[in-house]
C-alpha cells in the first residue's frame, strides 16, 4: 500500500518543478487547486524539495535556486568568457563615477582588471583579490574594507566593514549577488554577505549588478534589495539591448550574460523587462 503514495508523491514534485521551470515560480494556493491535494502535502512537498536543493521556499510558494558557488577558486574558472565581457561593459556603465564601492565577486574582479587609467577613481572594496589586482593600477586609490575574512568567498564581512561602509557617500556601487528574481529580488546565500552588501545599496546613488544567465529567476535566502517589476509603459520596455529607452533604462548584453543596472530597469537578453530595484530610483549615465 505504501509504493502507489511514493509514486504519487515522486509524480506530484515533478509536477512542481515542472511548473517552477515555466513560471519561474509556484504558488502554494494554486499547486493545491492543480495537484488536487492538501496545503499541508504541498508544504511537505516543498520541504522536500528544498531539502534536496530544487528549490527555494519563501512565503506562498517556491522560486527557482541559486546556483551554488563553489569557491572563490572554481568560480573565477567558471563563464570566464561571459564574465569578461560583462565586466568590459561595467566599465562602460561606471563612466565618470570617482567613487566606487567594488563588491567581492569573480567577475568584478575582472571589471577592476580593465579599469582605465582615466577618470581618477577611488575604489572601496571589501575583496582582498580586487585590492590585490589593482594595487598596480597607475591611477586608481584604492581602499580596503576591514573586517572578518571570509575565505570562501574571499570578501571581509562583519560589523567593522558595515560601520566603515556608512560613512561613505559613492557615486556607484557593482553589487556581487547570487540570485535575481522579480519576486525575491537581489538576495545571496549568507547572512553576513547580505548585511554587508545591503549597506552598500544604502551608501551608493547608483546600483549596478553584474549577472550571468543562470543567476537570473533564482533566489537565494537573504535579500539584499527588494525588486518589482515594472510597469507597462512605452519608458521601460520593450528594451533594446545596449540602448537607453527614453532615458529610462540602459541595458548591455551580448549572448547570455546580461549586464543589470539597478535604477530604475532591468532587461533580459531578448529585450523583456524583467524587474525594477525599488531601492534605487535613479537612470545610471547619459
Amino acid at each position: 500500500m505504501q509504493e502507489p503514495a511514493q509514486l504519487l508523491s515522486a509524480e506530484r514534485r515533478q509536477a512542481i518543478l515542472a511548473a517552477l521551470a515555466r513560471d519561474g515560480k509556484v504558488v502554494a494556493a494554486r499547486l493545491v487547486a492543480e495537484l488536487g491535494v492538501s496545503e499541508d502535502t504541498v508544504r511537505r512537498d516543498l520541504r522536500e524539495l528544498a531539502a534536496q536543493g530544487l528549490v527555494q521556499r519563501v512565503h506562498g510558494g517556491a522560486l527557482p535556486p541559486a546556483p551554488q558557488p563553489g569557491s572563490f577558486a572554481h568560480r573565477r574558472e567558471t563563464a570566464s568568457d561571459a564574465k569578461a565581457e560583462l565586466a568590459a561593459a561595467g566599465v562602460r556603465v561606471l563612466g565618470d563615477a570617482l567613487v566606487v564601492l567594488l563588491d567581492g565577486s569573480t567577475t568584478n574582479l575582472e571589471l577592476a582588471r580593465r579599469l582605465p587609467p582615466m577618470p581618477v577613481r577611488t575604489i572601496l572594496t571589501n575583496s582582498p583579490p580586487i585590492a590585490a589586482a589593482l594595487a598596480d593600477h597607475p591611477t586608481a586609490e584604492v581602499v580596503m574594507i576591514g573586517g572578518r575574512l571570509d575565505k570562501d568567498a574571499q570578501v571581509t564581512l562583519g560589523a567593522g566593514a558595515i560601520d566603515f561602509i556608512r560613512s561613505v557617500r559613492a557615486d556607484a556601487v557593482v553589487l556581487g549577488v547570487c540570485a535575481l528574481h522579480p519576486d525575491a529580488g537581489l538576495s545571496t546565500d549568507g547572512l553576513d554577505e547580505a548585511q554587508v552588501k545591503r549597506a552598500m545599496v544604502k551608501a551608493s546613488a547608483d546600483v549596478i549588478v553584474l549577472a550571468t544567465s543562470d543567476k537570473l529567476r533564482a533566489a537565494s535566502p537573504y535579500v539584499v534589495a527588494g525588486c518589482t517589476l515594472p510597469p507597462p509603459t512605452a519608458a521601460n520596455g520593450p528594451c533594446v539591448t545596449g540602448q537607453f529607452i527614453s532615458g529610462a533604462v540602459r541595458v548591455l548584453a551580448g549572448g547570455q550574460p546580461v549586464l543589470l543596472i539597478g535604477s530604475p530597469s532591468v532587461c533580459t537578453p531578448t529585450g523583456t523587462p524583467l524587474l525594477t530595484l525599488a531601492a534605487q530610483p535613479r537612470v545610471i549615465g547619459t
